[in-house]
């Protein structure tokens, strides 16, 4: 039986340049023959009632899109202005790069809460997974505090928050992990 959807707005970051990649991420297939936003789209989805792309209009023309108040300023800029988009006072923000992600986990990030944001961190780690997260639409100001100071971090932004902290257990990071270099793609299609 499909589980219920939460009732607020996942938002997949894909705005990047993809230089380590040295090719857009979001377009790189899989084994499956899907592409890896294909794979992140269709994850969010069952999670989340919508779906809104932050990036450019070319990516997945079908969606809606939430484009950059700042140009080349990091996933922190296109936080920011999905954050003043008005869409909703919620989101789970995933990157299009962890094609690894399941429902599971990303379950486990929109818990309700009344922190500004909810976050994964590592059993025994001391420092916060930045994405994916859950953050609330009232986290604008401080977004674009921090990106007016020159601070491009979202874990920054965390650790200046009040947040909820969901810890995941050591095997459970692989799930997060980002496909964002040739050798990490090479790694992934090979043993997926």
């Amino acid at each position: 039986m499909a589980q219920e959807k939460w009732p607020h707005t996942g938002a997949i970051l894909c705005g990047g340049s993809s230089s380590r990649m040295g090719a857009p991420k979001h377009d790189l297939k899989l084994p499956s023959g899907r592409t890896m936003i294909q794979i992140v789209v269709d994850t969010v989805e069952e999670v989340c009632q919508r779906i809104v792309i932050l990036g450019p209009d070319a990516i997945l023309p079908d969606l809606p899109h939430v484009h950059d108040l700042r140009n080349d300023q990091g996933p922190l800029a296109g936080i920011e202005s999905l954050l003043a988009s008005g869409l909703d006072e919620h989101y789970l923000v995933v990157p299009c790069d962890v094609p690894l992600i399941t429902e599971e986990l990303l379950r486990r990030l929109t818990i309700e809460s009344d922190s500004l944001a909810t976050v994964f961190r590592i059993e025994g780690s001391d420092s916060l997974e930045s994405l994916p997260l859950r953050i609330s639409s009232m986290a604008h100001n401080a977004a674009s505090s921090h990106l007016d100071a020159g601070s491009r971090a979202v874990h920054r932004l965390l650790n200046d928050m009040t947040r909820q902290e969901v810890i995941l257990t050591p095997s459970e990071t692989r799930a997060l992990r980002n496909i964002n270099t040739p050798e990490a793609y090479r790694r992934l299609t090979h043993t997926e």
